[in-house]
Parts: C-alpha cells; sequence; structure tokens
C-alpha cells in the first residue's frame, strides 16, 4: 500500500465500520499509526472525516472516528440504493451505535485483529468485513440481531460469518428472543440455502458462553433440529485490544482458532452478499459542517428537537466517565 492510496483505504474502512480508532485503523491498513494520524488529520481539514472522544468507563478514551454527514451523503448518492441496504451509511446507523458505543468499539477491535492476524498468512484473506445497517429490509440476507457481517477467503472457497456484540447487562430473555430468530431465519429458505454461516458471539465474560451455548442447544431441541453453529469468545476492548483468541462452539466444549471452526463455502455454488465500497475520494465538502460533538450539546441542552434515540446518543456522547461509572 503507498502513501497514496491511505486517504482511500481509510475512507473504505470507516464507510464498513463506523467509530474506527487510530489503532484499528493502523491494523485494517497495515500502515503506521503516525501515518494514519496524518491522513485522518487531514481528512478532517477537508470535511471528509469527524471523531469523537468516548467517555465511557469501559474504554480508553481515545478518539473514535466517523466519515463525516456530508461525506456519508456522498457516498449514499454516488453507491445508490445498494449502500443503504449493505453499509452502514445512515444516520440511524450513526446514532444507534453512538447510543452503543462500547459495543460498536468491540466489534472495530475484533474486525481490526482479524484483519491483522490474516496480514501474516500467505493462504488467506479477508475479503468483506462490515458493520450492517441497522434498518433491516424484509428479504435481508443477514439473520436478525446480528450487528456484523464478514468473510475470509481461501483457495479453497469462502468462510462467511455473522457477528453479535453481547452486553453485560442484556437479560436472558433477550438471548433466547435473538437465538429463536437465528433458527427462523434458517428455516426460512434465505439466500444462503439450507444452511447459514457461523454466528460469531463476542461476550463481556466467559460465564456469558454457557448461558448462550444453553439457549443455542435448547432452541434446537425444541424445534428437534439440528443446532446452529454459534461460535462464542470473550473479546476484550480498548487498550486490551484483540481479545478472542480461542472460540467455542455452542455444541461443544472444546475450543480453537476461530479459522479452523469455520466451514468453507464453495463460491460456485455460493452468491455472495455485494461488496459495495467507494472506489474514489469524495470532493470536500464545501458547506458548513456540524460536528457530532455540537450536534450532541445541541440537543442535550435544550433547542434542537430529537428522537428518542437521537437523545440517548447525545446523551452518551455528553455525559463524563465518571457520571457513567455512578
Amino acid at each position: 500500500m503507498t502513501p497514496h492510496s491511505s486517504p482511500l483505504d481509510v475512507l473504505q474502512w470507516l464507510a464498513r465500520l463506523p467509530f474506527l480508532g487510530v489503532d484499528d485503523l493502523a491494523l485494517l491498513t497495515g500502515q503506521p499509526e503516525p501515518d494514519i494520524e496524518g491522513v485522518l488529520r487531514e481528512m478532517k481539514q477537508d470535511g471528509l472525516v469527524d471523531s469523537i472522544t468516548p467517555s465511557s468507563p469501559e474504554l480508553d478514551g481515545a478518539p473514535v472516528h466517523i466519515l463525516s454527514e456530508l461525506t456519508r451523503r456522498r457516498l449514499t448518492s454516488t453507491l445508490g440504493e445498494a449502500a443503504a441496504r449493505t453499509l452502514p451509511l445512515a444516520w440511524r446507523d450513526v446514532v444507534h451505535r453512538l447510543a452503543r458505543l462500547e459495543a460498536t468499539v468491540a466489534l472495530n477491535v475484533f474486525a481490526a485483529g482479524l484483519v491483522a492476524s490474516l496480514h501474516r498468512s500467505a493462504d488467506r484473506e479477508v475479503a468483506d468485513l462490515r458493520a450492517l445497517p441497522v434498518r433491516r429490509p424484509q428479504d435481508a440476507w443477514w439473520p436478525p440481531g446480528v450487528q456484523g457481517y464478514g468473510c475470509v477467503c481461501a483457495a479453497a472457497g469462502a468462510a462467511p460469518f455473522f457477528v453479535t456484540v453481547d452486553r453485560a447487562g442484556a437479560p436472558a430473555s433477550h438471548r433466547a428472543a435473538l437465538v429463536a430468530g437465528w433458527y427462523r431465519f434458517r428455516e426460512t429458505s434465505p439466500p444462503w440455502g439450507n444452511d447459514i454461516p457461523p454466528i460469531l458471539v463476542l461476550c463481556p465474560r466467559p460465564a456469558r458462553e454457557n448461558d448462550w451455548a444453553r439457549a443455542v442447544l435448547a432452541s434446537a431441541a425444541r424445534r428437534n433440529t439440528v443446532p446452529l453453529r454459534v461460535l462464542t469468545a470473550g473479546v476484550a476492548t480498548g487498550a486490551d485490544g484483540f481479545g478472542a483468541t480461542a472460540w467455542r462452539q455452542a455444541q461443544s466444549a472444546g475450543r480453537a482458532g476461530l479459522l479452523e471452526w469455520l466451514p468453507v463455502w464453495h463460491t460456485e455454488h455460493l452468491s455472495l452478499p455485494s461488496t459495495a465500497v467507494p472506489d474514489m475520494l469524495p470532493a470536500a465538502p464545501n458547506e458548513d459542517r456540524q460536528p457530532l460533538h455540537r450536534w450532541a450539546h445541541d440537543v442535550t441542552s435544550g433547542p434542537r428537537s430529537a428522537t428518542t434515540i437521537e437523545r440517548a446518543a447525545a446523551i452518551a456522547l455528553t455525559t463524563s466517565t465518571v457520571e457513567k461509572a455512578l
């Protein structure tokens, strides 16, 4: 990768994965962090990128970056309807992920770690990795309740997978409803055929892996069907980096590396989802732009009207780490 291609590489990753840190982008692009910082600085000056500083006891407080509103709007216009259905470019995607920034960062850390680990592989590479849009169409090719999609390619074929981030405060009923939705998705003849790719669950602690295994197996028993391929692992966020080193399959107590668990699909029999991403830098916006932190301040201070999720996102951004810890 040449220095001239870095802005485009950064743009493409931010189109797929909102709220990436400098360390994440360095791993995703294979570039040194100082180079990424320089690229982001220039893109921010040009109005292509925005950034926020998380205030969460679970995160390290380093800034995370997102495409500016005007950039997202131009990319959506350029890419057409496919963008809205395959990439997290809509405003609702921004506010939903901002309101759940810890889960967003966990997904990004996992993605960056996976790409970095495959940079050292001679025969495997990441063909696709993205956060999924919040709005899920009726004919969606992904199951309900998952936040990400990825695909690893090798000579033998493709190994697609979905990703969901479990949160420590999520109740058992939420977990059961998600699992039931995944089984229904598999049963309704989705575009994947008779089966669906594995679903990776990033758990906040090891004990939660047992809860997921029980939910998957109990739902399979009620349906008298083969259990879903659900893989679980504990994933650290923030400064701890990529925390998933060994994965567990729901119907097995054994652990193995992720790539050992992922089944290979022969691509000639599989219509993979579109990987539409921007292939050129948009022109620098020539109109006034409102950074996210200023928008959040306007919402929380009262003069700006907002939906419930917008207000939750604004409060998440403007509340201090100390207040959240309390």
